[in-house]
């Protein structure tokens, strides 16, 4: 895995705020769940393509995952796995990597972290959230029962993330 757009100020795009990371990957490899928590969005966005939102379990972190597969016709196991109201667990597959939306460099997947300022739910929309490096956000250390995190682009954890705590709700492999 290799960050091909990092959080920041990126010359390339015009000394723009890039507001995530992409991640360079191969079409149809997975994409999992950072953290523990709800779907509150699946929908298909200008720029960012076939994007998921969760919120984390007391909703004040939310992740976006964005630039995922996304076909009527071909690989369609290969298309977003969730849908707005499903639980999730951090380490659950969501989605594969794509192309979808306006991708530098092939098939990426994007990355964002933002958090609530106003002790509210976050929003889809972004009215109450701040972006936030995702870096800051991902632990490198991996215990054994975290050990899905050495698969690619299972990028991290969000801290004090609740792992179990929807595990009536969680996909069997």
């Amino acid at each position: 895995a290799q960050i091909t757009l990092p959080y920041g100020k990126v010359l390339g795009l015009g000394g723009e705020f890039y507001c995530g990371l992409d991640v360079q990957g191969e079409e149809g490899r997975s994409v999992f769940a950072a953290t523990s928590g709800g779907v509150v969005a699946v929908e298909t966005k200008s720029g960012y393509g076939k994007i998921v939102y969760i919120n984390s379990i007391e909703g004040d972190i939310q992740t976006r995952y964005a630039h995922l597969y996304s076909s009527e016709e071909e690989n369609l196991s290969w298309n977003v796995m969730v849908k707005a109201g499903d639980k999730v667990l951090a380490g659950q597959q969501i989605g594969t990597i794509g192309s979808s939306g306006d991708t530098e460099g092939g098939n990426v997947f994007h990355f964002e972290v933002l958090k609530a300022v106003d002790g509210q739910p976050c929003s889809v929309d972004g009215t109450n959230l701040e972006q936030v490096n995702p870096l800051q956000y991902l632990t490198y250390i991996i215990p054994a029962d975290l050990s899905y995190l050495s698969e690619p682009f299972a990028i991290g954890v969000v801290p004090e993330d609740i792992l179990g705590a929807y595990t009536d709700n969680a996909v069997s492999e």
